[in-house]
Order: structure tokens, then sequence, then C-alpha cells
């Protein structure tokens, strides 16, 4: 009797829990920490381990489907395989049973440049060709938040779906209704990517779901599935992500779903891919999803100041790889240079790498060894140097390449190249490579008045020089003697620095600014605010920090000189009480800038106990503007402005920036600061916690400099020191502030901050008599539109521009000074898309508002 009952009731009659959810798609991957859990170079290993595992899963188990999170970990796999193990995932790719997905790795992107956005998807791109496969879909795992450029960069990669596995442990993750899952996630110029943001992080199956056993899934999805219903949910299926920090793969999972399956009715577990769930959505409910706009960045890239030595090596070097593309492309089609196109995407991806949100310093506690944290210290500041040292030979490349055909023949010259963004009105750093005479003259060409510079170093082998170059094109003097220069200046002792009209002083005791005033205008632009003074030094705890409590770190007892009277900028140097300089202010001529630059030794800082985890250091700009004030930062899409442009549940506390940001105040002053060696800025004071509005009662940004710490947890407790950036302890932060009334300063101001012109100092030209000084070699009419870059194509068989359009859109006439035969709008891959209208080497472009679109010059 009782088996006739129990045969009568067998598990499959369960109904399992009831609900209007009936499918839940599992998406099985591996998160990929470039270090964290392991040194890097280990975790190269690991990837192509864990690959291999995942087929070997997909062979024992019919119905298991596994996800490569981002393309690093495929390069990995694709440099260590053997030819069966690739054969075998050429055959699950083109099965449905793998998929890859389309991000080289896990973003900090509030950190990335706009051209290094650009090449995101192109490893996974190149990677997925080679396996017969294609990219549909992007992974965005652990970091709670993801730059505006996100949407407009994937799709126009070819990627139609974006799975979010953010992490919410500190706050700062989008709060998007369940009822609004998937949404689509538009930029600015109107494409989008249709996005799932998941209910919990990329590990959410295994806490959130209970995917560990059957009855611990039973008991939380009969939590969650009420939870997405009672909130409005409109779907019969939802996607659940299982991954770990490097974590192997297994059949576990797919064991898991098939007892469930043969237990309960409702609902059924699916192993799927990303897209076979966006699929599913869009082939069941169309594609009439909610749509939201804005950027979530910003949250979690301050780490990057645990290592600000190396952050500074990465961040100059890439800021400048753009230029040094377009000035190759230059070369090449003036003196038929060979393109060095695979020492770009070399560099490409080690800015990438060390963009990544994993990084060196100290380890997650009880993580690591003392040698495994040392080792990763010292490959993560590998990855910088190496970029750095690849950058460098590229310019130098580049430049003897190019300089000596725009200098007659017989003649010594200085040449500026400045073949991207906008006319630059600055001055340049020039580096003449060795002792130049007193008597140095740089003249013009043309017999306009002599270039005005002054002596950057005693030694006479760098010189700053005030110079104007045309956008898409160049300058050139002719190096001469008979100049009448001074020499570099000496100092004396002073707190005031007049040059021009305005006047800066700071005070005696700490050499923090105390007025900036404008004798003709009357105007004084500084403002001590909340405790904040311009130049000086703010301290607080990781604890502190997280609530926006500081004090001031200024040492007192300093002294302080003033440069004599100097061409193109003068100096005030404050020296530390022990004898070194701490922070040296340059006051510009024309156009009017305070370069604000601040060194210090890492062993100097006050020694940080274990569980005090960090004492964070910033530096403070304010202004005399006034409150309410605005801010606007500086991302890979271009400015916005956090909050009114951000998306909802966004963290507001600090800002990620590409290059800087400004504040406006309610009277119309502004006060802007590019960081040239640091990305994260503040409005105000530091501020750790993901703050849900952005303050508008602040005149100052400050910019976190260093989190300092001192001490370690490796496995099995010990406490213990360790260095972050081993090899550097001498840190520099430099930064351009400057204050003003009208319209605050373009972007490409800020970008030129970063990326000056590029300067060749030829001791011997080889072009024909009679060239210009200054000229273009690009022209751009019609609507208003920027030249971003300027390359080579990666097939080599091509030129590609890109050109940034402003709000209006419109079209284009591009005349390119390139030889070319045809003309094609293309997407960021460099996939021909429309054949454009070309006549007597002018081209027709259609830009799209916001946008950005590439052409493609086919010779």
């Amino acid at each position: 009797m009782l088996t006739s009952l129990l045969l009568a009731f067998s598990p499959q009659d369960d109904p399992g829990i009831a609900s209007s959810i009936k499918e839940i798609y599992v998406v099985e991957m591996s998160h990929c920490d470039i270090g964290f859990t392991d040194p890097p170079s280990v975790v190269e290993q690991q990837s192509h381990e864990h690959i291999v595992h995942a087929l070997n899963a997909a062979d024992a188990r019919p119905a298991y489907k596994f996800t490569v999170e981002s393309a690093w970990q495929l390069e990995q796999f694709d440099r260590r395989a053997s030819a069966g193990d690739k054969n075998r995932l050429r055959a699950r790719l083109a099965e449905g049973r793998f998929a890859l997905g389309g991000g080289y790795c896990n973003a900090h992107s509030a950190l990335w440049s706009e051209e290094e956005m650009h090449r995101f998807v192109r490893p996974a791109y190149d990677l997925a060709r080679s396996y017969g496969a294609a990219v549909d879909t992007a992974v965005g795992d652990d970091v709670p938040g993801f730059s505006l450029a996100y949407p407009r960069v994937l799709s126009g990669s070819g990627v139609q779906y974006l799975l979010l596995g953010a992490n919410d442990f500190i706050g700062g993750k989008p709060s998007i209704p369940l009822a609004d899952r998937p949404y689509w996630w538009e930029a600015r110029d109107g494409s989008r990517v249709l996005t799932w943001l998941c209910y919990g992080s990329y590990a959410e199956g295994y806490d959130q779901w209970g995917m560990l056993t059957l009855n611990m899934m039973y008991n939380r999805l009969g939590a969650r599935l009420p939870e997405f219903e009672a909130a409005g949910y409109p779907y019969d299926a939802v996607l659940v992500m299982r991954g770990f920090d490097n974590a192997d793969a297994g059949t576990g999972m797919a064991d898991l779903a098939a007892q469930w399956n043969s237990t309960y009715q409702n609902p059924k577990i699916i192993l799927a891919t990303p897209a076979d769930f966006f699929r599913h959505i869009t082939g069941k409910y169309g594609t009439g999803f909610p749509v939201y706009r804005g950027d979530a960045s910003g949250h979690w890239e301050s780490v990057s100041t645990v290592t600000p030595a190396t952050d500074s090596i990465a961040r100059r070097a890439t800021a400048v790889l753009p230029d040094l593309e377009a000035l190759w492309s230059f070369a090449h089609s003036a003196a038929g240079a060979a393109y060095p196109g695979a020492d770009f995407r070399a560099a490409w991806d080690l800015s990438m790498v060390f963009d990544e949100h994993s990084g060196g310093g100290m380890p997650w506690p009880g993580y690591m060894t003392l040698g495994e944290a040392n080792q990763q210290n010292n490959e993560f500041v590998g990855y910088a140097t190496e970029l750095a040292g690849s950058v460098s030979g590229l310019r130098a490349g580049a430049l003897a390449l190019a300089g000596p055909h725009m200098v007659p023949a017989g003649e010594s010259g200085l040449v500026l190249y400045n073949l991207l963004g906008a006319d630059f009105d600055g001055v340049v750093e020039v580096d003449a490579g060795a002792p130049q005479p007193a008597d140095l003259r740089l003249a013009d060409p043309d017999g306009g008045p002599d270039a005005r510079f002054r002596w950057a170093r005693a030694d006479r082998s760098t010189l700053a020089l005030r110079a104007q170059v045309p956008a898409r094109g160049w300058r050139r003097w002719r190096v001469a003697g008979g100049g009448s220069t001074p020499a570099y200046p000496g100092e004396q002792a002073g707190t005031s620095l007049p040059v021009g009209s305005l006047t800066l002083s700071v005070d005696a005791a700490t050499g923090t600014g105390v007025s900036l005033r404008d004798a003709v205008s009357g105007v004084e632009w500084l403002a001590d605010h909340n405790g904040h003074r311009t130049g000086g030094f703010e301290r607080a705890s990781n604890t502190k920090a997280f609530f926006g409590i500081f004090s001031n770190a200024d040492p007192a007892g300093v002294s302080i000189t003033v440069e004599d009277p100097s061409p193109v900028y003068r100096a005030l140097r404050v020296y530390h009480p022990r004898g070194a300089l701490l922070r040296e202010y340059r006051l510009h001529e024309s156009p009017a800038r305070l370069d604000v630059i601040v060194t210090f030794p890492r062993d100097a800082l006050p020694l940080v106990p274990y569980d005090l985890n960090s004492q964070h250091y910033s530096v403070a700009f304010t202004a005399n503007l006034a409150t309410p004030s605005a801010f606007w930062v500086d991302g890979p899409d271009g400015l916005y402005r956090p909050g009114a442009e951000s998306l909802p549940g966004t963290g507001l506390g600090h800002f990620g920036a590409s290059t800087g940001g400004y504040l406006v105040g309610s009277d119309g002053r502004w006060l802007a600061v590019t960081a040239l060696d640091g990305a994260i800025l503040n409005i105000g004071e530091e501020n750790g916690a993901a703050q849900a509005t952005v303050e508008t009662d602040e005149k100052t940004i400050s910019a976190h400099m260093i989190s300092h710490a001192d001490f370690a947890q490796l496995v099995g407790g010990a406490i213990v020191p360790l260095e972050a950036e081993p090899g550097y302890n001498d840190l520099r932060f430099e930064y351009r502030v400057r204050f003003g009334d009208g319209p605050a300063p373009a972007r490409g101001l800020l970008r030129h901050d970063l990326a000056p012109p590029q300067a060749a100092w030829v001791v011997s030209g080889a072009a024909p008599a009679g060239l210009p000084s200054s000229a273009t070699f690009a022209a751009i009419a019609g609507a208003a539109a920027e030249l971003t870059a300027f390359k080579r194509s990666e097939a080599g068989d091509a030129y590609v521009l890109r050109l940034r359009a402003g709000s209006a859109g419109g079209t284009a006439q591009l005349r390119p000074g390139v030889p070319f035969v045809s003309a094609w709008s293309a997407d960021l891959l460099e996939r021909a898309q429309a054949q454009l209208t070309a006549a007597g080497g002018e081209v027709t472009v259609p830009l799209r508002a916001n946008g950005v679109v590439t052409v493609l010059l086919r010779d």
C-alpha cells in the first residue's frame, strides 16, 4: 500500500514553487580578477585550465553550458591550449554551448580614455573570429558601476546584449527596479544595448539563489521569486549568474539542475549562455523594454590610489597613445614608414589590463602568502613600466621619422604636432636631448616674432614654450643663435608670486594658497571654505574617509621661495622643514593657469597600523564662487554632470575622471582641475561612501592622491609590512588649475593638459625649402566635429579616422590629407558599413548628434 502511494506521487509530480516565473536561466562562468586571488601570472595559467575543465564538463554533461567572461581569459587559453582543446572549444562555440564575453576585462571604466574604451571589444572580436564564432554579449562583473560610454561602444562594436554582475557590498550599484529588467541602456547618441542587471552579484547563484544543494535552492527560490512578482516583474524567466573569483569549472550545477528538474515542475532550471536568455525574452515579449540613460561609474575606481606611482605612469602613457598612432600614420603617409600596428595593439592591451579592476597593493586579508603578494605587486609594476617603455619607443620612432620631413635640409628646427583634437594654445615642455646654448633662439621661418620660452631646467636641456598650434596640424621654428631668453631663474624668499595682472599669495607657515587676485578686474579667485585651502593637504583614515571626515595635514614651519621673473611662467616653491620640495606653484602668463605640483616620498608618511587599514591623502583646490554649485567630470564619453546624468542608485561620493572636471557656481564663476597623475576627484573633502546625491554647497575640488597602507594580512593571519609598489617610493602629482567666469573649459583643453602636442627636436632637417611654418594635414568643414583618432587599420589596408560630433550632429566635409581609393563609414571594429560620397579628395560624413563616427579610407 505504501509503495503504491509513493509511486503515485513521484518526485516529478511535485509542483515545486508556484510562480509566474517558469524558467531560470543559469549562466555559469569564472569571474576574472587579473590578480586578487593569486598573482596575475598564476591567474593566466588558471584561466587556461578553467576553460579546459569547462570543456571536460561539457563532454561529460550534454546540458552543460559555459560563458568565458572576458577576452583576457580566452587569450590565456589560446596561448597555451593544445590543438585538440582548441578544436573542442571551436565545436562548443558552434553548438552554442559556450559563449565569449565581448569585453577584454572587467574595467574601472571611469579611468579609461575615450580611445582606450574604443578598443574594449577588439581582442574578443579577433579571438572569436579565429574560433569561427561571433561576439553578441558583453559581461561586466564585480565593479558596481560602468561608464555611460558602454552602450555606445558596445553597440558600435556589434554587441547586442550586456550582462552586469555588479557587486554591491559597499553600495554604488544602480538601483534599476526589478520590474524594469531587462532594460535598454541608451547612450547620448541614441545607440543602446539590452542590459540585464543581476539581482545580487556575479556570485548570486551561490548565496541569493542557493544553487549549492537541492534544499538550499528550494528555500532561496521560494524567497526570491515572490520578490520579483511583488515588484511587478512581467516576464516568465529570469537570469541568474553563478561564478566566483577565478573559480574553476565543473559539473556541479549541471547535476543540480538535473536533480531539480527531475524533482520539481516549476521553475525549470536551464543552463544557458547570456544570449539564450536575451533571445528568449525578446522572442516572446518583443523589444519594448524600459529605457535608461546615464553614467554609473566611479565608485570603486578610488582603489587606483593604492598604487599612485604606477597609476600615473600608465595614465600618462595611455593618454598619448592616440597622438602617437596619428603621428605614425602621418609618417606612413608622408614617408612610407612601416606602421607598427602590433606594437600599438600590445600597448592598448597593457593599458586595459592595468586599468582592470584588480590591481596591486595590499592583498585581500588572508588571501596570499608574502611571496605571492610581492609577486603580484611586482607584476603590476611591470605592466605599467612595460607600457611606458613601449610608448617611449613609439614616440621616439615616430618623431625621428616625422620631424625631419618638416624641417628644411641644412637647418635645425623644432616641430610641434597637434594632429588630434582642438586648436592648441598653451605651454609645451620640450626636451632638446642635450644642453642648448644660452643664446638659443626659436625663429619663425615666416619672419614673425620669435617663440617665447623659458628654460625648464638649469642645464638648459629642457625648455617650456608658449605655442599656438592648429588642430590637425603642426607648427615649426628654426633653431638658431642670438636669442635673449633669460638664464634659468634664481629664487628668493617670499610668499607672493606676481605674474601679469595676477598675484598668488600663500600662507607663510604652511605654503597653502590664500589669495589669487586679479589687479585689473579686482576679482579674488581663492576662498577658504569648509576648512579647505588651495594646495592644502587633507588626511583621513579609511573609516573617516568613508564618512567625509578629514583633518588638515600641512606641515608647519615650511620655507618658501619665489623665482625671479621669467617668461611663460614663474614658480613659487614650498619646502618641507626637513628641506625636501613639497609643493610647487607655477603661475602662467597667458593663457592664465595655475599648476600645482606635489612631491613627497612615501616613506615620509606616518606609519599606518593595520587596524586603521589605510590613511588617505588629498590635495584641495578652492574657488571664490557662489553656491549652489554644479559639478561636471570628463569620462570616456565626454563631459557629463553626475547626478543629473547618472543612473538611479549610482554612488555619487567621488568620481573617476579620464582627464579632470570643473565646478560652476551659481554666479557663473568656475574652477577647473585636470589631474595628470591621479584620476579621483571629490566635491569638497574626500568621501568614500556611495552618496545618493551630489553635493551642491561646496566651492572645492579635492584630488585623492594616495590611500597609504603599510601592512598586509597574509594566509594564516600573520600581519607583515608590504610595499604596494616595489621600487617606487617618490610620489609626484601634477594638476592644472584654472579659474574663470565665462564659458567653462571645453573637453579638448583638459585633454591637451594630459596630451599636449608632440615635440620633435630636429638636429638636421631633410625637407625641401619653402615649407610653411604652420599648416594642417586634414580639414573639417560643415558641422562641428573633432578628429579623435587617426591610425592605420588593424588589417593594414586603410586609414581609420574617428570624428566626434557635437550636440547638433549634421554633415561634415572631411579632407583627410592622405591618399585613398574609397571611403566608408565603419563600426569600432573597422568593419565597413556604408560607402561614403567622396570627390576631389573630400569625403562627406554624416554625423550623429553626440556620437562618434569611424571613417575607413581604403588605399
